[in-house]
This record gives structure tokens, C-alpha cells and sequence, in this order.
């Protein structure tokens, strides 16, 4: 190992320039290497998110159908009235899904 004298009189060792750079370089590799990976897992994070939507919006027109047709089969079970008119069954499904259209929101 060799010890040079530099202007301001303090001792150097001259090796241990080559090993600091070498430090600085496994610190540079590692943190690429760390911002690599975490930039995979972001995009990972951004793919299930969306995917996450996608499900939730099939999921909500899924539930809003099942209502709709719960609804309707509900009314074709009940009597309704005696008379063939179709306005107090008109009038009572709107209700019934205005009702249900509330509790999804």
C-alpha cells in the first residue's frame, strides 16, 4: 500500500481511491437495480387497479341486473289487481326500481 503526502499535509492512501469508486458503483448498481424493481411493481400496482375497476363495474351492472330482474319476477308472482291495466303495474315497478336504484348508489 503506498502513502503519498498531498499539499495540505494530510496522509493518503491511494488504494483507497480505487476501492471508494468501486463502492460507488455497487451503490449506483444496487439503487438502479432497487429503482427497477420498484418501478415493476408500480406498474404491477397501476395493472391490478385497473383490472380491479373492470371487475367492480361488471360486478355493479351484474347486481343492478339481478334487481331488475328480482323486481320483475316479484311482480309477475303478486296480484297486482283484478283489472288488465297495465298502469298499476308500470307505476309500481318505476317505484320499485327508483327504490333499489337509491340503495345501489
Amino acid at each position: 500500500m503506498e502513502i503519498k503526502r498531498s499539499k495540505s499535509n494530510n496522509y493518503e492512501n491511494t488504494n483507497d481511491n480505487s476501492s471508494i469508486s468501486n463502492d460507488e458503483f455497487e451503490t449506483a448498481k444496487q439503487y438502479h437495480d432497487n429503482n427497477h424493481k420498484f418501478t415493476l411493481v408500480m406498474e404491477r400496482i397501476v395493472a391490478l387497479e385497473a383490472e380491479n375497476a373492470r371487475l367492480q363495474k361488471h360486478l355493479n351492472k351484474e347486481e343492478k341486473q339481478q334487481t331488475v330482474n328480482n323486481v320483475r319476477r316479484k311482480l309477475d308472482d303478486d296480484d297486482i289487481s283484478s283489472d288488465n291495466s297495465e298502469l298499476p303495474r308500470l307505476k309500481k315497478i318505476s317505484k320499485q326500481l327508483n327504490l333499489t336504484n337509491i340503495h345501489l348508489i
